[in-house]
């Protein structure tokens, strides 16, 4: 979220460029976002047609609509005189930064990743809420299976900088919840780099020196009061409203998430402070602005639980016996994984039909990338023994190369049904090029 100082080009055609690097995806079922299927009832022809409807809409923008009621006429001023631009980029990673350009001149990209991730990270904390009168999709789903999801879901974006995690029920209920939050941590996101342009129109209107005008562009704790101001403003303003509690809860969220990974061990610009540091203090801001101590515990109401649902998410991730509680669980699938393969090969073809049927209740009990990890391991197994086949063997061994290849086959069967990242690494395993 540092500056770029680039060569004259405006912001419009910054922005513009940059999406011509990342055009959208093809409209198709896999590409729909999570919420949108969800909002839908699961029916993929609505839903469909709800993003056809979004073609060519700017999501950033629509975010900065949100935000409009806290926010001071100058930002929409320079907006339309073009010293301003915001665009949505479909670029995974999860990540919102502003582009000083010459003038001065600003254009503020949000990545589509970071929109999916927060949603991710917002649907696992939704399962632990219950509300009065929701269905019973979700009342199986354990604190420990929350764990494990929100494990995935932070692994992977370790592992590959992106949104990715197993798929599990939830209510209609709680997909509300998950994103009215992830919505006001979005807005969270785009505030705090309108602060950053704030902070920097300062500096130029005082005629500070470069060094100085640098440090303001940095000021991460003035970029994130400012943000708080705004979300907070705008839903005290916006009508239909999302509550306070849920404006202040999704601030805390965009922080507690990032404070999270950095405790798993991911490294994020060392130009920001920890995102624990910024969190204490956006949580101290926010109690002195409040009137009283019964404005701040309505403020906290839905951070408050959030908070200690998250600390203790992270730290039974953190804990030494939660990774060896995975490998047992995944040794376990892999033990049921191997009978259905035995079950189903050994004769003139394998046995398609009961591997497909079979195979997604396997995955339903641990849907894990420590699961995921050894099964590509067994694939590749599998495809090494293709390649070392010995035409000369005896019965028993060819018996026994059969019986791999038909194994083989079903793994090759199943890469066409799974999803990312898993799809990734069995067609790896298996010398699938893509």
């Amino acid at each position: 979220m540092r500056a770029e100082n680039l060569p004259s080009e405006s912001p419009v055609e910054y922005i513009r460029r940059i999406k011509s690097l990342y055009p959208q995806d093809e409209v198709n079922t896999s590409s729909i976002p999570p919420v949108l299927k969800e909002l839908h009832g699961n029916n993929e022809e609505n839903a469909r047609k709800a993003v056809e409807a979004l073609r060519g809409h700017d999501y950033a923008n629509e975010l900065l609509s949100g935000l409009k009621p806290g926010l001071p006429s100058l930002f929409f001023e320079l907006n339309r005189e073009g010293v301003i631009a915001i665009g949505e980029v479909n670029d995974p990673i999860p990540n919102a930064k502003t582009v000083r350009l010459d003038g001065p001149a600003y254009a503020i990209v949000f990545n589509t990743g970071l929109q999916q991730f927060l949603y991710r990270v917002t649907r696992v904390l939704s399962t632990r809420f219950h509300p009065q009168g929701s269905d019973a999709a979700s009342q199986g789903l354990s604190f420990e299976d929350s764990c494990r999801i929100l494990t995935d879901v932070f692994f992977w974006f370790r592992e590959t900088g992106r949104a990715f995690g197993p798929d599990y029920p939830v209510t209609k209920q709680q997909v509300i919840i998950a994103s009215m939050l992830a919505t006001a941590a979005e807005r969270f996101f785009l505030a705090h780099e309108l602060g950053h342009v704030l902070n920097d129109l300062g500096a130029v209107a005082s005629k500070v020196p470069s060094e100085q005008r640098e440090a303001a562009w940095a000021d991460e704790a003035n970029a994130d009061q400012f943000a708080l101001f705004v979300v907070i403003s705008a839903g005290n303003r916006e009508s239909p409203t999302i509550p306070l509690e849920i404006c202040y809860a999704g601030a805390e969220i965009a922080l507690s998430t990032f404070s999270g990974l950095e405790m798993l061990g991911v490294e994020f610009e060392d130009t920001h402070p920890p995102a624990q540091e910024r969190l204490n203090a956006v949580r101290g801001y926010v109690r002195n602005s409040c009137a009283d101590n019964t404005s701040f515990e309505r403020m906290t109401a839905m951070s408050r639980p959030l908070d200690v649902l998250f600390s203790r998410i992270v730290d039974q991730l953190r804990a030494p016996d939660w990774e060896s509680f995975l490998e047992r669980a995944s040794a376990d699938v892999m033990k049921e994984l191997d009978r259905l393969l035995d079950q189903c090969t050994g004769g003139v073809v394998p046995d398609y039909y009961t591997f497909q049927a079979s195979v997604p209740k396997l995955f339903d009990r641990l849907s894990t990338h420590r699961l995921y990890a050894r099964v590509a391991d067994a694939a590749a197994a599998f495809a090494q023994h293709m390649q070392t086949m010995n035409e000369n063997a005896g019965r028993a061994a060819k018996q026994e190369a059969w019986v791999s290849f038909q194994k083989f086959k079903l793994f090759m069967n199943m890469s066409q049904y799974t999803n990312e990242p898993f799809k990734s690494l069995l067609e790896e395993a298996l010398g699938i090029n893509t």
